[in-house]
């Protein structure tokens, strides 16, 4: 599995600084989510690459990871998404 995790196409949509934004899913939004979303995916691909690096294993990597996201974004639906995108970055990432 190769996931692609690219922030600067992120970063191109929030320049264009939309006033609506309409997600695959969820609510409709504005730049906000595209800044949320951001950062979150960075800081699940950057956490997972730190964990499998020292030596954690999957599952606590997932674990740990989740805990954080859910603290940071606990307004968002479906926080046990966060395990797939934690197992995702962890067994093969590319990040740009």
């Amino acid at each position: 599995m190769h996931v692609i995790f690219d922030q600067a196409n992120l970063n191109t949509d929030l320049a264009l600084d939309p006033a609506i934004v309409v997600p695959g899913h969820g609510e409709v939004s504005n730049a906000t989510l595209i800044r949320d979303v951001r950062d979150y995916l960075h800081h699940v691909s950057t956490e997972a690459t730190r964990l499998r690096d020292r030596g954690t294993t999957e599952d606590e990597a997932a674990e740990r990871i989740s805990d954080s996201a859910r603290s940071r974004w606990s307004t968002w639906e479906h926080p046990e998404w966060t395990s797939f995108a934690v197992r995702a970055f962890y067994n093969g990432h590319s990040a740009a």
